[in-house]
């Protein structure tokens, strides 16, 4: 599946939900998600490649990603439904992948016709305001939806999580 995405930070959770259902968007899921992300030595990273493992209430994913940084985020992603979170951590660690970031926050996803919408809030590493993605088959869409939320003056972001998360570090310690 190849996906198109942009994130918008600092975001008020309560006037996009409300925007989203006025725009006919239905809610797909809310609850905690546990993500660790597995690399070999950088080997991964260095090349805009993913290996993600989540659960997300009853269900576990394992995700592999291509990633390119334009405008936009674009990813070809390969994701499988795996039986058992700890089993399969088990064996990208027997394989020589190491976690090398762990992430829970609390997500709402809501599906539309041209493209999906998540408001996330990250707990863990850090805590950090709550940001929407917007994810499209087509940049276009991905601009449309962001328009139609009136999001547009906001912050756009084409950041993978991790860089949401170093962010907002860096920003924290200049702060202090």
């Amino acid at each position: 599946m190849k996906e198109i995405e942009l994130k918008v930070l600092e975001v008020n959770a309560e006037t996009v939900k409300g925007k989203l259902e006025k725009l006919g968007f239905k809610k797909v899921f809310e609850g905690m998600i546990h993500s660790c992300y597995f690399d070999m030595n950088g080997k991964l990273r260095e090349t805009g490649r993913v290996l993600r493992l989540r659960r997300r209430g009853d269900t576990t994913l394992l995700t592999y990603k291509e990633v390119t940084y334009e405008r936009f985020k674009k990813a070809l992603e390969i994701e499988l439904e795996v039986s058992s979170f700890d089993e399969m951590k088990a064996i990208l660690e027997r394989l020589g992948f190491k976690v090398y970031l762990r992430v829970t926050k609390h997500r709402i996803s809501y599906k539309g016709k041209d493209g999906n919408v998540v408001l996330d809030t990250i707990i863990e590493p850090i805590k950090i305001p709550t940001y929407a993605e917007i994810e499209s088959s087509s940049s276009r869409k991905v601009d449309k939806i962001i328009r139609k939320l009136g999001l547009s003056d906001m912050k756009i972001v084409n950041w993978n999580e991790e860089t949401v998360i170093n962010y907002y570090m860096n920003t924290l310690r200049k702060a202090d």
